[in-house]
């Protein structure tokens, strides 16, 4: 083989592995993005991981909290069940009241009716 041939094929070999080089720079900057973007996935995996149980947990949370509506309901139905009770616990106090002294006053009368011929008797 002459010196012009083995210069040739040298600068050929060169040129293949020029070109090889810029491949594998090509294809280790692919695999870089490729790693970075592999993380990221991994990453909105964990969110979306994350906004399953969120969602989850917000539906635990509105249904506990119509309980608690549900409930503060029927408390505010007896409270204002009680409050009209409570009026009518008054109300029928004064009539008792009232009956009370009337009939006490009664009594007087009917003391001061039959006592006189007690008096008289005597």
């Amino acid at each position: 083989m002459t010196m012009s041939k083995q210069v040739e094929k040298s600068a050929k070999q060169a040129s293949q592995l020029q070109e090889l080089k810029d491949e594998i720079e090509l294809l280790t900057e692919d695999r870089n993005r490729l790693k970075k973007q592999a993380q990221t996935a991994e990453k909105y995996k964990e969110k979306l991981g994350n906004l399953e149980k969120n969602s989850s947990r917000i539906k635990e949370l509105e249904a506990q909290n119509k309980k608690y509506q549900e409930g503060i309901v029927a408390m505010e139905q007896k409270v204002s069940g009680s409050v009209l009770l409570a009026s009518q616990f008054k109300s029928l106090e004064t009539k008792v009241r009232l009956l009370e002294e009337e009939n006490g006053r009664l009594l007087e009368v009917l003391f001061l009716y039959l006592l006189p011929p007690v008096r008289g008797k005597l």
